[in-house]
């Protein structure tokens, strides 16, 4: 039996881990069936996992062209609003995006104590580049609570 079988029969069980697998496998394809990803993260998102609700957002922001933003953030805040670090991290940059620094401030804060270590970038160049006047000190103190080996941005 294969894997996307396997997934398939968990799935039909109402197993969201399967469906996520199955949401990638769609994604991952050559080509994508961006349509077949969504279905199944839709049906995780729908069962409240909340993993799937960040790959949604993923997929309306990275994957859809043109992307669908208003989607993304949709659920990548459903996804942060349930505990979901990463999604907490991008539902910022999507507020920071559109300029609302306080809400970005406040989703970055929450995703660096959550140990989101780009968050913590993310939010230092808020607090550099964004604020009026600028807070270095405290875009410093963002600095100094990275690690070394986290990914800028990200």
């Amino acid at each position: 039996m294969t894997r996307e079988v396997e997934y398939r029969q968990a799935a039909s069980a109402g197993d969201v881990a399967a469906m996520n697998a199955l949401g990638e496998l769609a994604q991952q394809a050559d080509p994508p069936d961006l349509d077949a990803a969504r279905e199944w993260f839709g049906k995780a998102a729908d069962l409240g996992d909340v993993a799937a609700m960040n790959s949604l957002g993923s997929l309306h922001r990275h994957k859809i062209d043109p992307p669908d933003l208003a989607a993304a953030k949709h659920w990548y805040e459903k996804a942060a609003v349930g505990g979901h670090a990463d999604a907490m991290n991008e539902t910022g940059r999507l507020y920071y995006a559109e300029e609302d620094f306080e809400t970005a401030r406040e989703w970055f804060r929450r995703a660096a104590a959550s140990g989101i270590d780009p968050a913590n970038y993310n939010l230092g160049q808020l607090y550099r580049y964004k604020l009026d006047p600028p807070d270095l000190d405290m875009a410093r103190q963002c600095t100094k609570e990275r690690r070394p080996t986290a990914t800028p941005g990200r």
